[in-house]
């Protein structure tokens, strides 16, 4: 998208009448091919997709709205907002019907608005001479499928022959998720803090932010809090490694059994863990690896690039204490993805901070 969504009179953006109109044929060629006689949507989405219509968030669990679209004919919308849907929405303003329905339950059935349903969409079935072909559905309250089939409609599934006519994006289509894929790019960035904890300790920071300036106060208020600081990029990620790392839960075999599936599928080298074997390989070769894992029948919790310390520090007591405390804090930002950090502390000292 080279201009944007906004129209103008001297440019061609994205063609909004085109997306409507490209939509509603695929839906027509996909219920065509499906050899059911009509759909009966109550998805917000596919009512979207075939209406070009949509209103707002609140309704959306209600199943109140539902539209219908006929083999070789147009679609009927039924909505909760008719007249102001015939005003906004011109392409459909005389195919647009009040909504009644049971609100999935909520208005008791001795009203018979479930049995209105069931009336209205048998009568347009009638109308376009489809009564007598399956009828497809997507969502619906199943009081509503049992009065459809008392009224001699047989119900199938609706919702996959949606899927197939959504899965291929038309033109506009496309460029609305590019201007969607630009507007996230624009919007978030990663970015990675080093610094030193107590003691020594490097640390790594994986961040995904919109707002570098909050992010890195959080950050270093993190540091200062517990006796670090923050430091300059590169200062400490030359003490770690890229690697590929594959969790296979313990259960899965005895430890020599999992090491020789692992070197026979490529890994560099496995340790034993509490709950894990923890399988490492070289970054490119994580994939490769892992399907080969699986492959030997050994199930795999986990596989992750992840950063490993070429040396280790080791802290105790207070120091121990300052680090876990850190690593609590950074975990606790919402911005921070991942924390590296080449420490070594003893288990008890691990156990005591837990307490």
């Amino acid at each position: 998208m080279r201009y944007g969504t906004m129209g103008v009179d001297f440019e061609e953006r994205v063609h909004f009448e085109r997306l409507r109109r490209e939509r509603l044929a695929k839906a027509k060629e996909a219920l065509k091919a499906s050899g059911l006689g009509s759909l009966v949507c109550y998805d917000f989405d596919n009512i979207r997709y075939i209406t070009g219509t949509h209103i707002g968030e609140w309704c959306r669990n209600k199943m109140n709205r539902y539209c219908i679209l006929p083999r070789d004919g147009e679609p009927l919308l039924f909505d909760p907002a008719t007249p102001a849907k015939r005003i906004s929405c011109p392409w459909i303003a005389d195919r647009v019907f009040p909504a009644v329905g049971s609100m999935r339950g909520a208005i008791p059935s001795e009203t018979g608005s479930v049995e209105k349903v069931a009336d209205d969409v048998l009568k347009w079935l009638k109308e376009y001479g489809v009564e007598k072909k399956p009828v497809g559905m997507d969502i619906a309250d199943i009081p509503l499928i049992r009065a459809l089939e008392r009224r001699g409609l047989e119900i199938v599934d609706g919702q996959e022959v949606m899927l197939e006519a959504r899965i291929i994006k038309t033109r506009d289509e496309i460029e609305l998720l590019k201007i969607s894929a630009a507007m996230v790019d624009a919007a978030y960035e990663e970015v990675v803090y080093e610094g030193y904890a107590p003691g020594g300790v490097a640390v790594m920071v994986e961040c995904l932010t919109d707002n570098r300036n909050r992010t890195v106060s959080d950050v270093r208020d993190a540091f200062s809090k517990c006796g670090g600081s923050l430091g300059e990029s590169g200062c400490v990620s030359w003490m770690f490694k890229p690697r590929g790392l594959i969790r296979i839960p313990r259960e899965a075999g005895d430890e020599d059994t999992v090491l020789a599936a692992a070197l026979d599928a490529g890994a560099d080298d496995m340790s034993t863990e509490e709950e894990f074997y923890e399988v490492y390989t070289e970054p490119e070769d994580l994939h490769r690896v892992r399907e080969a894992i699986e492959k030997a029948g050994l199930p795999v919790e986990n596989a992750e690039i992840t950063m490993l310390p070429t040396t280790t520090v080791h802290v105790e007591g207070k120091e121990a204490q300052q680090v876990l405390r850190l690593m609590d804090m950074l975990d606790e930002l919402d911005d921070v993805q991942q924390v590296y950090a080449n420490f070594d502390i003893a288990e008890e000292e691990i156990e005591s901070a837990v307490r």
